[in-house]
């Protein structure tokens, strides 16, 4: 067997910090909606005192640790030692919809020119009026078929990994806004960003 028939197609990096109460869910999405061959999950903790790590450890998924650092650095350090040939990234705080994963292996096989996918977020069943505001704006006009889009948030994103490194991932000086930096330097590069709706 290759190396590269060993490898994951997709390693999915999920930041975390004092997520004792969603993370289970989130982990539990990934494994329930991709492959167990085609997938690595890496949970990245950013010094968390709750029991983050252990239920990560539980479901027997790699730990990274990550203290004292921004979420952009979080990230970093998950994407550095995963091994797929895509990169995903997914909250701690969120589980992905039962066709998240094929669709976007669909879309990049389909398209060379489009290094980046994301589709948009659900808000909960019963959503804080914040979730409820942000979703209105963000989402309602969201059409059936995939489309060009300058931004895709970074809590719900896979990336084509030699993308992701040939503009050395996500700035780590930056508190916050990583994910559009990084999404502006991957459309300089010469690279599209395609939102799908599943």
């Amino acid at each position: 067997m290759s190396d590269s028939a060993k490898r994951p197609l997709l390693s999915v990096v999920v930041p975390a910090r004092n997520s004792a109460e969603t993370i289970g869910a989130c982990i539990r999405s990934l494994k329930e909606h991709i492959p167990p061959e085609r997938v690595e999950i890496l949970v990245v903790d950013n010094g968390s005192t709750d029991g983050t790590r252990r239920i990560a450890l539980e479901q027997g998924i790699r730990l990274v640790e990550a203290p004292g650092v921004f979420v952009s650095e979080v990230r970093n350090r998950g994407a550095w030692e995963a091994t797929g040939e895509l990169l995903g990234f997914v909250d701690s705080d969120c589980t992905i919809a039962p066709d998240w994963y094929q669709a976007a292996v669909d879309l990049l096989d389909s398209d060379p020119a489009v290094a980046v996918v994301g589709s948009r977020h659900v808000i909960p069943d019963n959503p804080s009026w914040v979730e409820e505001v942000w979703h209105q704006a963000h989402h309602l006009k969201v059409r059936e078929q995939p489309r060009e889009v300058p931004y895709i948030p970074a809590g719900n994103l896979v990336v084509r990994a030699d993308v992701f490194r040939q503009v050395q991932g996500f700035d780590p000086s930056m508190e916050t806004g990583e994910d559009p930096d990084l999404c502006n330097r991957i459309r300089s590069a010469g690279y599209n960003l395609s939102l799908i709706h599943i």
